[in-house]
């Protein structure tokens, strides 16, 4: 895959659907699944930079291209926004937004994402 910028192995994580208690009526949240994608990272153009706990600098807000789909959140369906840890940046980010570029005649078929910087980093 060549989307015009360093690629790199990132771990992406992704919830399953939540869902309604049929006997006590509580709400329980999906579980976490990772799984490996390639993508070209960027800092988004503007962002500014957080210095992590190790010394290291990561940016705010990224751009990522790929070729894998990736989903924000959606509260009416119910979808928790993927998650994307970044080991250029040794950070996690939420996906924000997609726009996907797979349609026939756009060229490389691919999506590409905004995702913020999460202030509480998971484990």
């Amino acid at each position: 895959m060549t989307l015009g910028g360093p690629v790199q192995t990132c771990t992406l994580r992704r919830y399953t659907a939540g869902s309604y208690s049929t006997t006590t009526g509580l709400w329980t949240s999906g579980t976490p699944a990772d799984s490996s994608i390639v993508a070209d990272v960027q800092p988004a153009p503007g962002t500014t930079w957080t210095l992590n706990e190790d010394g290291s600098r990561s940016p705010h807000t990224v751009e990522v291209f790929t070729t894998d789909a990736l989903q924000s959140a959606d509260q009416h369906a119910g979808t928790v926004a993927d998650l994307l840890f970044v080991p250029r940046f040794n950070a996690w980010f939420q996906v924000q937004r997609v726009a996907d570029h797979a349609a026939p005649g756009m060229g490389l078929a691919h999506y590409e994402i905004i995702a913020q910087r999460m202030k509480e980093q998971p484990s």
